[in-house]
Formats: structure tokens, sequence, C-alpha cells
């Protein structure tokens, strides 16, 4: 009986003090603030002048090509969050659409960066694109227990 006691104690005191470590942290959803469509391509550009090796005429098309795209998606989002504001609901065929459009801005900007990467530099980004994040494992995702085993 003491021993039930004993670990019903043990149990009870650990999750107090996991819920006061989260009380510690702020919360990261609430107090992201957003980065501006012009930071977002800059960001992206960098990353990939140094996985890709890119000269500075291959940079200067990049950043041009991912401003385009991020100013594109937020004004999309913006978009989206006043519809979801005012109550309105996509129909099936709304969906079908912006699903199709979606797929064809994906392959458009997959045909630009063919045009402007060269062969090797284009495998390297489409491998890139293909490989499992790194940190999805530490994030916590869904099974994220099981890839560690």
């Amino acid at each position: 009986m003491k021993t039930k006691i004993t670990v019903m104690l043990a149990i009870l005191l650990m999750g107090t003090a996991m819920a006061q470590d989260r009380k510690d942290r702020p919360n990261i959803k609430g107090d992201r603030t957003e980065i501006s469509a012009e930071q977002k391509a800059e960001l992206i550009t960098k990353k990939m002048t140094l996985e890709l090796d890119l000269n500075k005429s291959q940079q200067d098309k990049v950043m041009a090509l991912h401003l385009d795209n991020f100013s594109k998606m937020e004004t999309k989002r913006k978009e989206l969050k006043a519809n979801r504001e005012d109550g309105k609901r996509l129909t099936k065929e709304e969906r079908h659409d912006q699903k199709l459009a979606m797929l064809d801005h994906k392959i458009e900007m997959k045909n630009e960066m063919k045009s402007i990467l060269n062969a090797e530099q284009f495998e390297k980004w489409e491998a890139s694109k293909k490989s499992p994040r790194k940190m999805k494992g530490k994030r916590g995702g869904k099974d994220s227990h099981n890839r560690r085993r």
C-alpha cells in the first residue's frame, strides 16, 4: 500500500513539475511575429546559395522567384483568413479548383527552378525537397517517437 501511495505521489509531483515548465515557456504560436515576404525570400535564397553554391545571377533570379511566390501566398492567406472570419466556406468545386491551381503553381515553380539552376544543382535541389526534414523528429510530430527506434 505504501509503494502505491509513493508511486502516485511521484507521478503527481512529476506532473506538476512538467506543468510549471510549460508555463515558463512562451507560447510559440502566440508570440510568433510574421516575417515579411521579402525576408522569407531572402532566407530561402541564402539557404539555397549555401546548399547549391549559386552564383550572383542565380541568386537574383531565385530571390525574385521566391519573392513573387511568398507575396502571392501572403495575399492568398489574407484572403482565406477574411473568408474564414466572415464564415464563408468553400464549395467542393472551389476547393478542387484551388488544389489544381496550387499544383499548377508548383509545376511552374519547378520549371522556373529548372531554367535557373544547372543540372547538378537541380538534382540536388530535388533531392533536398524529397528528403525528410532534419527537425521533424525533434519537433514531436506525428509518430516521431516511432522513428527513433
